[in-house]
């Protein structure tokens, strides 16, 4: 039976986009938290990709801006049904990856030349 309510743990029933996965096995939870991590900060990593515009060919830069848009998606939808797994663990590693993924890249913390943005008021 699916759960309606959050949960934490591995519970047999919990299934995470896979039919019996993770299932009762806490290595196989382990991995899929890491890797729902991951998943947050490479859809982060797709959003504030900017793919450089060559005149001479604009159908090939606009055919590789709708790649990465379609990628993007993609990861986009399988973080959402994973959250739609209701477990906690899942949603917590899900919003701390997306979290870290602006941080990296859509904040100016790691970027090599200067940002544009307004002064703080005094």
């Amino acid at each position: 039976m699916m759960h309606f309510a959050l949960f934490w743990g591995t519970d047999s029933a919990n299934v995470i986009l896979f039919g019996g996965w993770p299932g009762a096995s806490v290595g196989k939870y382990v991995f899929l938290l890491i890797v729902i991590f991951l998943g947050g900060i490479i859809t982060e990593w797709l959003a504030f990709l900017k793919v450089k515009w060559v005149e001479e060919k604009p159908y090939l830069s606009g055919f590789l801006s709708s790649l990465v848009y379609g990628i993007r998606m993609f990861f986009a939808n399988m973080m959402m049904l994973s959250l739609m797994s209701f477990n906690i663990g899942v949603v917590i590693l899900a919003v701390l990856g997306h979290g870290v993924g602006y941080w990296l890249f859509g904040t100016c913390a790691f970027r090599k030349k200067a940002c544009d943005r307004p002064p703080l008021p005094n």
